[in-house]
């Protein structure tokens, strides 16, 4: 038995390949990807995650942080 599995594709460019979704919706994801900055959201989840684990360890200490 030989499996074959299909082309890997992400979750965007199946909804672009998709014939259930509006072209009007697939539109308006193209401009909002076409917007994105990979660096900037990286930059933009490290300083949310460093501030969250400076809040979870000045909550522990029993020190408000803010």
């Amino acid at each position: 038995m030989i499996k074959r599995y299909d082309e890997a594709k992400t979750p965007y460019q199946r909804v672009l390949d998709s014939a259930y979704v509006p072209e009007e919706d697939k539109e308006r994801l193209r401009a909002e990807y076409d917007q994105l900055n990979p660096a900037e959201l990286k930059r933009e989840l490290t300083k949310l995650k460093n501030r969250l684990m400076m809040e979870a360890s000045a909550k522990h200490l029993g020190i408000e942080f803010k």
